[in-house]
């Protein structure tokens, strides 16, 4: 009887108390800062020129800047966005007129340079909804809407943006006019259409007295707003995005990130409904740190184990835009001590997952979650993320049970262990996982008296790690630490079999072995075969593995038998 090198991994288990929170806020994006929330301040904006709010119930048409409103038709007074915030609900056939006041600008007659600010709702998509009319008169098409089919906003003169409004949602819209130049439709802080530039005091310029709310035939349908701006000069982006967009909570960085729902040709959630999405022409590089401080004592000795979990979609389009997620563990100056980079990715419009496990390097104080991502294509930069988990695993005290060893004979693996803890367990289970992250019970054996227990696992396969399961009367759990077993023959010490390690998905790599005549095999993580070759020669045909991961490459014939790790990056 022979025993096998024993590899003993430095991955520690918890063993007396297990916990394990998510550390990341917001994980599925559920939570945002939506861009109306942003209140409008009169002194801060002189280019400010009409601000109505309804709010007030007795005379919701009086402005808080500028002219008020007149009504033509009816409207309903109905409960805003947060508490105390008024809107108003208004209806095919009604509108608000205002004579603005704005002088000629632009270099005509009229109005060539101004933005307006709405914050609207709508209860479905399928009904054509205004939002402002330039033409005094009312007697051609409104310049702006909600078109009846898919939500879409624009017009056909100026196009539509590739966004739609999203049902019993509310949105903040802003038109930022510059005729001659630009025409720019932004809706929660980010741009979704670079319309047609239109000509100076043309359809597009104000008259002295405009319309909100109205279209001259009709395709004016319910909709509900509480908020309406208007401003003399074209806003920047910068000046949008100050009055609001619509960010996931706790986030930080650079770029126009926001919460998003599907619309137009964006994806469902990977998770419930809403994610983080790119959303801008500039790249995206948001970031949130875990403080993990209080796991100090741990980290420092080694036994402090964070796992990460996340998803990640870009635009199936030509070329398409790229998403990535970087996980960095910093020291308390800021210093990168270890990182897991996913590189730039492309998903043709799927969720792809991605998974790390790493022991914390010590002075880890802090674990910065980074998402970048470059546009490539299009208005929008359309990464998106979702679904995310960063969770501890720390070990508590000493290990009781403790796995002594495993013996690979013909057919099977002995499993030896000792329990020398003081408090009684019902049973014990054997444990066997081929990727550290599943784990399969193999058998279950009553606690007795005995220091030591043994047991014959006689499913034998490639790579195998094993850990031993204790439960006591109050079905709690403890574990003994992780031992892998790489199974070959120590007899003949002159057998080889030679690879590069790791190797990168999707490129073809070769094996080399000095034993002939024999069967090689790969397996996934799962223990189910792959691929298989026979050796007739040193170098064997190249293998190709496409997705990353832990692998085991076999060769035997009917004395010997090798299996070594493989990782494909």
């Amino acid at each position: 009887m022979k025993k096998n090198n024993l590899l003993i991994l430095y991955f520690i288990l918890l063993i007396r108390f297990s916990y394990s929170q998510n550390l990341i806020i917001n994980p599925s994006f559920e939570s945002g800062t939506p861009a109306y929330s942003t209140a409008i301040i009169p002194a801060s904006w002189p280019n400010l020129k009409g601000l109505w709010t309804f709010d007030n119930t007795s005379s919701p048409l009086v402005a808080t800047v500028g002219n008020n409103l007149t009504l033509n038709g009816t409207h309903t007074t109905i409960a805003g966005y947060f508490a105390g915030d008024n809107a108003v609900r208004i209806g095919v056939g009604s509108n608000y007129k205002v004579t603005h006041g704005i002088p000629a600008n632009g270099g005509g007659s009229y109005v060539n340079q101004y933005s307006i600010l709405f914050d609207f709702r709508v209860s479905s998509i399928g009904a054509w909804r205004a939002f402002y009319q330039c033409n005094q008169n009312n007697t051609n098409d409104a310049e702006l809407f909600v078109r009846n089919s898919d939500g879409m906003i624009g017009v056909t003169a100026v196009g539509y943006g590739a966004e739609s409004v999203i049902p019993n949602v509310w949105h903040r819209l802003i038109i930022s006019v510059n005729n001659g130049s630009f025409y720019k439709i932004y809706l929660d802080g980010r741009v979704i259409c670079n319309g047609a530039t239109q000509s100076v005091d043309g359809r597009f310029s104000l008259d002295p007295s405009i319309y909100f709310l109205s279209d001259d035939n009709g395709e004016d349908g319910l909709i509900d707003v509480s908020t309406i701006a208007l401003f003399d000069k074209a806003l920047s982006q910068t000046e949008v995005e100050s009055l609001g967009r619509w960010t996931c909570d706790n986030w930080l960085g650079m770029g126009n990130y926001q919460q998003e729902f599907r619309n137009g040709g964006l994806p469902t959630a990977a998770n419930g409904t809403f994610y983080l999405f790119a959303g801008s022409d500039t790249p995206l590089d948001a970031y949130q740190d875990v403080n993990v401080t209080p796991d100090a004592v741990a980290i420092d000795a080694g036994a402090a184990i964070y796992t990460f979990t996340g998803k990640l979609n870009t635009y199936n389009q030509s070329p398409q835009d790229r998403a990535r997620i970087i996980i960095e563990y910093r020291n308390a100056g800021g210093t990168v001590l270890w990182s897991y980079d996913t590189g730039n990715q492309t998903t043709n419009g799927s969720w792809v997952s991605f998974v790390n496990t790493h022991t914390a390097p010590a002075l880890t104080r802090i674990i910065r979650i980074r998402l970048l991502s470059t546009k490539n294509n299009g208005v929008s930069n359309d990464a998106s993320y979702d679904d995310f988990s960063l969770t501890k695993l720390i070990t508590l005290g000493t290990n009781d049970i403790d796995l002594k060893e495993i013996i690979s004979e013909n057919n099977s693996n002995k499993i030896q262990w000792e329990y020398e803890g003081n408090e009684k367990l019902n049973f014990f289970e054997v444990q066997k996982s081929f990727d550290l992250n599943n784990w399969e019970s193999v058998t279950k054996l009553h606690y007795s008296n005995n220091k030591l227990y043994e047991f014959n696992d006689l499913q034998k396969y490639t790579t195998t790690y094993y850990r031993i399961k204790g439960i006591n009367e109050k079905n709690d759990n403890i574990y003994s630490k992780i031992k892998a077993i790489e199974y070959s023959n120590p007899t003949n010490e002159n057998l080889s079999l030679t690879f590069s390690n790791p190797v990168p998905a999707n490129e073809s790599f070769y094996l080399k072995t000095n034993l002939l005549n024999c069967n090689v095999y790969l397996y996934g993580s799962d223990g189910k075969l792959i691929d298989q070759c026979l050796s007739t020669k040193n170098y064997l045909n190249p293998f190709t593995i496409n997705n990353c991961g832990l692998y085991s490459v076999v060769i035997e014939n009917n004395k010997f038998t090798i299996t070594k790790k493989l990782i494909v990056k």
